[in-house]
């Protein structure tokens, strides 16, 4: 003779466990939009240091190199 489960056991166990499982997804989602602020605000900083960087380096310098930068570009560029 086998015993029939309790079905109120089982509905309470599947609750649970969407509760849990919601909450982890929230709190993940929670986590994936501040790494992706994160990463956002790391590469606005990142291009402004290399605006600045290249912003300071003269043009006619690079000209006498000349090693695959195409100065003319830059000259137009500003």
């Amino acid at each position: 003779m086998t015993n029939k489960p309790d079905f109120n056991d089982v509905r309470r166990i599947i609750d649970q466990t969407l509760r849990i499982d919601s909450a982890l997804y929230s709190a993940l989602s929670e986590e994936r939009s501040e790494i992706d602020e994160i990463l956002r605000a790391a590469d606005y900083f990142y291009n402004e240091k290399l605006y600045n960087a290249l912003k300071e380096i003269d043009v006619d310098i690079l000209s006498q190199s000349k090693q695959g930068i195409r100065v003319s570009l830059l000259k137009d560029a500003g």
